[in-house]
């Protein structure tokens, strides 16, 4: 095993060297580098040798502003090539691309000048909806070209787009304008913030922004110049300059027009004060170490100078090291000691003594104050740098023996051995002795003995060369000692007999002069189990002459048949027709190839190969194919090649764009950008409207200008989007249930077109509106248009229409049924003159329609004795998929009412049935209405707006709780007597429906647990947390609630409260506590305070009694809803304060009928009722009546009722009041 030892004294070093140069960054404020000289020359080469005449405008006119920014000349010959090449730029351009790059680089130069521009060029590129590069090129164009401009417009352009744009490449060419804008930047100075706010910071040193270092280049430039123009201090922090320097820095050695222009910009911004508005202490230092500090008995100083970015020395008026810590022991050397001052080769150097005879070797750290002269720089306080004190060495006590026993037989207080460079110590030794070696390393000033990190015995055979090399270690008294055992070092290192020179090898970071000292020649004689059982290539070689290898040829085979021969030549020619015949089978467009050249070329090399296969075969040989294949292939390769980058340009350029296509043709199409295919489900809300919206402008998967992938959205961009929707959503929403395709969470296709349709206006307000484009498909058989365009709604009209101008006043008018399309239809002839009216809705009937326009056709017959013949034409002018239908709503005299009189004609009776003023309806209390014997009900005691399917039925008084679904019978009503009435039944049995919620009446055994399928449910539904534990807590605090109740205390949605219900409660449906969610295993007919929880219906309706007809009664009576609280946010429209699901004395309710529990009845009167109607020593609660006494209920009701109409007399007197003071 070869194990060779590296030159490690050269590692420790170029490692002492690395370490010595290393500065405590970690909360440094001094730069870890500096823009040397060097540096500057390099640059400066760079830029010379960057302009030639292959160089773009873009590059010279960089190159240009970096010589003017280092204060370099340009050459004459130089210049007169820039100022050629942006004259040429600015020729027959319509792009502003060029302007600006010529425009850029001749405000470099001294002697050019550009061809004038009218103001009104600029127009075409400073509007609202050009991009961020275009809006900045245009505004620098026009200042450095010095353009007479409308400055408002450029300000306000620039605005908007820096309010609109995003990405950081944007917004640093926006920032860049400042120095052409005037007036309130302050949109700028916001901008500037916002960027630094998201700047990005790497190994604790430096700063840099998403973009890599020339956005951050021309970002902190920017900034710079903005504070230049403003007035106002730069943007940016001591910590963040600082940052910002050692990052530009580093970078400077990349070397590209832009970058390396953009960052000699931004260092002179740093550090020339007449350039930048510097607050003070913002100009970062440098300290440069002499010798690299390492220190040795001659170079005994620490020395160093203080710089600035450039490495030019910064006066300073004091230089103090506050302490002095030696790296390993943690022991302070030093304290407060001053540097002095020294001069050398010019510069400004301090220096302070450091080594001398007692100190140490090893590594220290000392921590330096400097303050500058000029306030602009930062100063520097306790900063870290790190010194290495070197010492040379000496070894003491060397000494090695050969030996057999078990304990060490050297002393390290002997004297050491001599040694004889020329003349080596003979050693002999076997398997069964041991190799001793001592020895103390130590300083050769201090006469001290020290530790070094490598110690090493180096044993090299003579004759093949081989090298291993075994570590020496030290004991506790810094004394290196090994014992080699040359048995196992067999076995461990494949020592093999033979002669090895035995060296010494010592070396460290901080030793001057390392060891290498040779001690012994060792005659080592290893028995033969134990050698190396390899040989070597010389023995292993055998070099007798090897039998003569004799050639034997096969003899030719005999060829088959003819007709074999032909088979096989079919079969393989059966290939190319089996081609031809696929590509005319799929319709392979064969005569779209283009006839251009280099395709002919192409094509008829493919040919002549085919034809030289077909030489080969029957004429030529081998050697003459292959001479001419090369010709043709070489032709057919390149030709070949061209024609593939045509084709793969083309294939570009379609990807660039994107249109869709119905019956084949073109309906919408966009350029570059993002075609989105909308899906719709049931339960998509204005949220997902949101999210969507978000995430279609902002989602980054284009490549950006510095060719780096998904770094830009359709936003930094403003590319195009296609939105394209299936109105029914099925094959963009659909579930694989087996093998079929399940669509029951799709939208419904008439909620899913409005829907649509509200996304894609939502796109454009958020984006650009002439770059959406919004297209829907329609993948339903259904269609609510005919062929020709035309769209249908069908309206089932309860009535027979002669004017259809009234008919759709009737409706609320074109606009109000396009509004409500998809939803309920508002019929109402009198919606503005009477208050007491109220609309009937249409009920929106889903399904599949068919519009059939039917002619009947009547063939005359030739003489009038003959029947004519008749014949029925149908025709399908479109589908629908829903219908609106009033044929089920009940109307309170929607129709005028009409009586047929003795004479035969008909008068009408609207005004003795429907009131239109309080004296009207006064009769209704006074004086019977016409016809007696027919009752009919006015409108102000109408309560549904539509047909109420459901018939009120006998109460169940059991329940299977374990069953998920129920099915109610048909219930009679009973007979009405003294009354000519019909009796009603039940239309149809209710259908089966599944529950998951467990309910108990009031003689029920209450359940302890939720359902399964209550538990599957909710794990199936995806909550808020934030529901989830609002409803526990609610539980835990009071065992029953209301549902309302809980809506409207706890603010949430009534959608999420019915899905999570039935996991924390049961629904009681009965008894004193119906209508209550009552905890699991809580049961109030146990508990005597659960009369709290006891729940009564009270009908405000029904008792407005004399004020029934007052204003206060009749607006609350129209704005207050009569169909429940959907969500909490509904109740921000009632008229009432909260807690509305209280009744609070003096306010109005906020539903007609109510449902309160006894604790949330607010009202002095009824809490002292309460006080005294609970059932003493009572230790069962009753059916009925529960913990309270009989009748008290009724007593509650009267209370509220007469608070009720106090309340409606309290309103009508302050409205009365205040029509006097009007009047008055």
């Amino acid at each position: 095993m070869q194990m060779m030892i590296c030159s490690f004294c050269f590692k420790c070093i170029l490692r002492a060297v690395i370490i010595c140069c290393i500065v405590n960054v970690g909360n440094s404020m001094i730069l870890t580098e500096v823009m040397t000289e060097s540096d500057v020359a390099a640059a400066h080469q760079f830029f010379l040798n960057s302009i030639s005449k292959q160089s773009s405008i873009e590059s010279l006119a960089w190159v240009a502003n970096g010589l003017k920014t280092m204060n370099k000349k340009i050459p004459d010959d130089k210049a007169k090539l820039i100022c050629e090449s942006a004259k040429e730029a600015v020729k027959n351009t319509s792009e502003i691309q060029p302007i600006y790059w010529a425009a850029f680089a001749v405000h470099a130069l001294e002697n050019c000048q550009l061809p004038s521009f009218p103001s009104n060029y600029f127009d075409k590129y400073l509007f609202d909806k050009s991009n961020a590069k275009t809006v900045a090129y245009a505004v620098s164009s026009i200042g450095y070209l010095k353009v007479k401009y409308d400055m408002e417009k450029m300000r306000s352009v620039v605005s908007a787009l820096v309010k609109r744009s995003t990405s950081p490449n944007d917004r640093s060419v926006l920032l860049n304008t400042a120095p052409f804008l005037s007036g309130d930047l302050k949109f700028l100075t916001d901008c500037a913030n916002d960027l630094v706010s998201q700047v990005d910071e790497s190994d604790e040193r430096y700063l840099r922004f998403d973009g890599g270092i020339g956005t951050t280049a021309s970002i902190v430039h920017a900034i710079y110049q903005l504070s230049v123009k403003t007035g106002n201090p730069v943007a940016l922090k001591k910590e963040q300059i600082l940052k910002f320097a050692n990052y530009l820095i580093s970078r400077r050695r990349v070397y590209h027009p832009r970058v390396t222009s953009l960052i000699f910009s931004v260092l002179h911004d740093m550090t020339n004060d007449k350039v930048a508005n510097l607050p003070k202490n913002s100009v970062p230092l440098a300290i440069l170490l002499e010798h690299n500090g390492s220190l040795d008995q001659v170079k005994s100083s620490i020395q160093f100078m203080v710089t600035d970015i450039f490495g030019h020395i910064v006066p300073t008026d004091r230089v103090i090291a506050d302490k002095i810590v030696h790296i390993s022991s943690k022991e302070v050397v030093m304290n407060s000691k001053p540097f002095s001052r020294m001069s050398a080769k010019g510069n400004a150097v301090y220096e302070l003594k450091f080594v001398d005879e007692k100190r140490k070797a090893g590594f220290y750290e000392c921590f330096v104050s400097v303050g500058a002269t000029n306030s602009k720089y930062m100063p520097i306080v306790q900063e870290g740098i790190v010194i290495k004190v070197s010492r040379e060495i000496y070894i003491s006590g060397l000494n090695l023996a050969i030996h057999e026993s078990e304990r060490f037989p050297l002393d390290d207080k002997a004297e050491s051995m001599k040694i004889n460079g020329k003349k080596l110590m003979q050693l002999s030794a076997d398997d069964h002795q041991k190799l001793a070696v001592i020895f103390v390393i130590k300083d050769k000033l201090t006469k001290e003995s020290i530790l070094v990190d490598q110690a090493y015995l180096q044993f090299e055979e003579q004759n093949t060369k081989t090298i291993i090399t075994v570590p020496v270690a030290n004991d506790n008294a810094n004394v290196y000692k090994a014992d080699i055992d040359f048995k196992q070092m067999a076995k461990d290192y494949e020592f093999t007999s033979g002669m090895y020179e035995i060296s010494l090898i010592v070396g460290d970071d901080v030793i001057m002069n390392s060891v290498i000292v040779k001690l012994a020649l060792l005659n080592l004689q290893l028995p033969a189990v134990v050698e190396h059982a390899g040989k070597s290539v010389l023995e292993s070689t055998d070099y007798k002459m090897k039998p003569e290898i004799v050639h034997s040829f096969r003899p030719p085979e005999k060829r088959p048949p003819k007709f074999i021969s032909d088979i096989f030549s079919v079969a393989a020619v059966i290939p190319f027709f089996l081609l031809l015949c696929i590509w005319f089978y799929l319709g392979a467009n064969i005569w779209g190839i283009p006839f251009s050249p280099v395709v002919i070329v192409f094509h008829a090399g493919l040919g002549g190969i085919f034809w030289l296969y077909y030489q080969f075969w029957v004429h030529l040989n081998m050697f003459e194919t292959l001479k001419y294949l090369g010709i043709l292939g070489t032709i057919t390769f390149l030709s070949g090649i061209s024609v593939l980058r045509k084709r793969a340009d083309r294939i570009n350029s379609l990807n660039e764009s994107c249109f869709a296509k119905v019956n084949g043709e073109v309906v919408s199409s966009i350029q570059r950008g993002i075609c989105a295919l909308i899906g719709l489900s049931r339960d998509d809300d204005a949220n997902d409207i949101e999210y969507i919206v978000r995430k279609l402008l902002n989602l980054r998967i284009f490549t950006g200008d510095a060719e780096k992938r998904w770094d830009k959205s359709v936003n930094d961009l403003q590319l195009e989007i296609l939105c394209v929707s299936q109105v029914s959503a099925f094959t963009l929403n659909a579930l694989l249930k087996g093998n079929k395709l399940d669509f029951h969470l799709s939208m419904n296709p008439s909620e899913a077109a409005q829907f649509y349709c509200t996304f894609v206006d939502k796109l454009r307000q958020n984006y650009r509106e002439d770059l959406v484009k919004g297209f829907l498909l329609f993948v339903d058989v259904m269609s609510s248009k005919s062929s020709s365009g035309e769209e249908f709604m069908v309206i089932c009209y309860p009535g027979i229409v002669k004017n259809v101008d009234k008919a759709l006043e009737s409706l609320g008018g074109m606009k109000e049924i396009e509004k409500h399309k998809a939803g309920s239809l508002e019929l109402n002839f009198h919606r503005k003159s009477n208050v007491f009216s109220r609309p009937a809705l249409s009920r929106h009937r889903e399904g599949a329609f068919l519009i059939i326009r039917a002619r009947r056709l009547i063939q005359a017959s030739p003489s009038s004795s003959e029947q004519a013949t008749y014949s029925v034409q149908l025709e399908v002018v479109g589908t629908l998929s829903s219908i609106h239908d009033f044929n089920s709503s009940l109307f309170d005299f929607q129709y005028l009412p009409m009586r047929k009189n003795e004479d035969g004609q008909y008068s009408e009776i609207y005004s003795a049935l429907v009131p239109s003023t309080k004296e009207q309806a006064e009769r209704w209390f006074t004086a019977p209405i016409p016809d007696p014997g027919l009752f009919l009900i006015p409108f102000s005691f109408t309560r549904l707006c539509t047909v109420s399917e459901t018939i009120l039925s006998r109460e169940v008084t059991s329940y299977d709780l374990e069953t998920p679904g129920r099915t109610a019978e048909s219930v009679r009503i009973g007979d009405c007597k003294n009354l000519k009435c019909f009796c009603l039944y039940t239309s149809a049995a209710r259908k089966n429906r599944r529950t998951y919620t467990r309910m108990a009446a009031a003689t029920d055994e209450f359940p302890a647990e939720p359902s399964p399928l209550a538990m599957k449910q909710v794990k199936r539904n995806t909550f808020d947390p934030a529901v989830h534990e609002a409803l526990e807590k609610a539980f835990s605090e009071r065992p029953m609630w209301l549902k309302y109740s809980l809506i409207v205390k706890l603010k949430l949605d009534e959608r999420d409260v019915r899905r999570l219900l039935p996991k924390f409660a049961f629904h009681i449906i009965s008894g004193p506590w119906g209508r209550n969610w009552c905890r699991y295993k809580y049961d109030p007919r146990e508990d005597t305070n659960s009369w709290k929880f006891q729940t009564m219906h009270f009908p405000f309706f029904r008792f407005g009694g004399e004020s029934a007809l007052s204003d206060a009664f009749v607006k609350w009576h129209l704005k207050v809803s009569s169909v429940g609280i959907r969500s909490s946010k509904e109740w921000d429209k009632l008229l009432t304060t909260e807690p509305a699901f209280e009744y609070t004395e003096g306010c109005l309710p906020p539903l007609r009928s109510m449902w309160y529990q006894m604790c949330d009845i607010h009202l002095p009167a009824v809490k002292e009722l309460l006080s005294h109607r609970l059932r003493e020593n009572q230790t069962e609660s009753h059916p009925t009546d529960g913990w309270l006494k009989s009748g008290t209920l009724d007593e509650i009701r009267e209370l509220i009722k007469l608070d009720f109409k106090k309340t409606i007399d309290t309103l009508n007197a302050q409205a009365s009041q205040s029509k006097a003071d009007e009047s008055d």
